[in-house]
């Protein structure tokens, strides 16, 4: 059968609860979650609270691993980096901020394996939300 790692990257105050929100309605619930938070302050614990009244397990939720090149500013590559060195599932699937997964969307990829077997590349079709609410520093 076949497994996904999603790796969600974020550096912003918001945003995972349309993650959440997102995965917890998926039709294919055969995946693992690593979110690569690198922004400050820690809310490790809030993001795990929030995804478990979801009901998502999330494997990692933590900063980026040490850059390679520390004089350099943000970078997304770095983080990603990190999410696929803590992925130990066959396919990988990378999910940055404020996009929502249609519920069936992972579904409709698990049944392409004729793609996924000779290697291709899948870009998701995903939509971006913007949210109008208000949000504090604290996610």
């Amino acid at each position: 059968m076949m497994e996904f790692s999603i790796i969600y990257t974020t550096y912003r105050c918001g945003s995972y609860d349309i993650v959440a929100d997102s995965l917890a309605n998926q039709t294919f619930k055969n995946f693992e979650l690593i979110i690569v938070d690198d922004y400050k302050p820690d809310r490790s614990d809030i993001v795990k609270a929030y995804l478990e009244s979801k009901g998502i397990c999330a494997r990692y939720i933590g900063p980026s691993k040490p850059k390679c090149f520390p004089e350099l500013a943000y970078n997304v590559s770095n983080a990603v980096n990190t999410g696929i060195l803590l992925s130990a599932k066959e396919f990988i699937i990378i999910y940055q901020d404020y996009h929502w997964l249609a519920p069936d969307c992972l579904e409709k990829i698990a049944k392409r394996e004729d793609l996924l077997r000779n290697n291709h590349c899948i870009v998701l079709p995903a939509q971006t939300y913007e949210s109008f609410a208000p949000r504090d520093n604290n996610g």
